[in-house]
């Protein structure tokens, strides 16, 4: 049965081989052996810590990387809370708040090297700091974790690439979500995703604090794929 086993595997095996050799060259062990398992993985995969790094979640980069599309724009309410739960505290909220941030987070983790684990493995920042959004009432931001179940949520891969959010292609962008107030009111609705385009189809939310539950029920219990 091993025998057989083996013999299935081998031409997927030499067909692996042989895509290396077509973009390395006939010494692509040899060019592949000059890199760490760390870096090869990054490669391929993609930077896990950048999910959780809170320097590639700026609002700025933020903002740069999910755009506004189908009938929002800069200016929406809607899309303006989606960027300020997504950036990290630390940007987002200020510094000296006296709250957990993601920074402390990400020290606490290369101390005690849990940076090594996988996004759900990685501990939670907190759930919300104190300074006023636009919607009034506590700030809410998405945790750590909760920000690569976001990008799994929307692009099928929990991590991002070499470069942070500067690097993601497609960037993402944030329909309106169609609603029928006389069926379905938009706070009866869930935010979808396509992620063969990284597409966010967010229904029109009357309050950030609407908008965070709902996004935090969506991103918890969502099932799919992964690309990585």
């Amino acid at each position: 049965m091993l025998r057989h086993w083996e013999a299935g595997l081998e031409p997927v095996v030499n067909a692996f081989r042989g895509g290396f050799e077509d973009a390395l060259g006939p010494h692509w062990e040899r060019t592949l052996a000059t890199f760490t398992m760390d870096e090869l993985e990054q490669q391929l995969c993609g930077d896990r810590l950048s999910a959780f790094s809170p320097e590639f979640w700026d609002m700025d980069g933020v903002r740069n990387c999910i755009l506004p599309n189908f009938e929002y724009t800069t200016k929406s309410d809607q899309y303006i809370w989606l960027t300020e739960i997504l950036a990290s505290p630390s940007h987002s909220c200020g510094e000296g708040q006296g709250s957990r941030s993601d920074t402390g987070t990400m020290d606490l983790d290369r101390a005690t090297g849990s940076a090594d684990l996988n996004p759900q493995q990685q501990p939670d920042g907190p759930p919300c700091c104190p300074p006023q959004g636009r919607s009034g009432g506590a700030r809410r931001v998405l945790s750590p974790t909760q920000r690569s179940k976001f990008l799994q949520f929307v692009t099928g891969c929990p991590v991002l690439p070499l470069g942070g959010l500067a690097a993601l292609q497609p960037k993402i962008t944030v329909d309106r979500a169609s609603t029928t107030s006389a069926v379905v009111p938009a706070s009866d609705m869930l935010p979808t995703a396509r992620t063969c385009t990284s597409c966010l189809r967010l229904p029109p939310y009357t309050s950030k604090e609407e908008l965070f539950n709902k996004m935090v029920i969506a991103l918890e219990h969502n099932s799919s794929f992964q690309l990585s």
